[in-house]
């Protein structure tokens, strides 16, 4: 695929998300068999949730100490924000960050550097939407 832009309209023509279009054609490839593919996502899936919950008590701190336990206090906050899925994507990217700087296990993805994102949001999201492991992963 060259664009973002392209992925769309295969997908749309597929009629399938991007998710399982990604899948269908991975597997297309032939290195892994779906099944495969899924389970390495569930184990990855797994990781993000282990580092949301090892960053989100805020007792985490870096070698220089400049990082740890904003998550905590966000996950706290009071105020209009509070206890809001805006907070529980943030809280749970934080942890991460967290638990990344604090020289703990995470999935880069898509850079370590970045590495809150993916979980902050998925994470967020299944936690508001009751939405299953399963979902997540396509």
């Amino acid at each position: 695929m060259e664009s973002l832009n392209d992925a769309v309209a295969r997908a749309v023509e597929a009629g399938c998300s991007l998710g399982e279009l990604a899948l269908r054609e991975e597997a297309a490839e032939g290195l892994r068999t779906r099944a495969e593919l899924e389970a390495g996502l569930g184990r990855a899936l797994g990781v993000m949730r282990g580092a949301v919950a090892r960053g989100l008590p805020g007792d985490l701190h870096s070698v220089s100490g400049l990082v740890g336990g904003d998550a905590a206090r966000l996950n706290r906050l009071t105020g209009p924000l509070s206890g809001t899925l805006f907070t529980d994507v943030l809280a749970n990217a934080l942890a991460v960050q967290e638990v990344n700087a604090a020289m703990g296990v995470i999935v880069a993805s898509p850079t370590a550097g970045g590495a809150g994102v993916l979980p902050g949001v998925l994470l967020g999201l299944a936690g508001r939407g009751n939405i299953a492991d399963a979902q997540l992963i396509r």
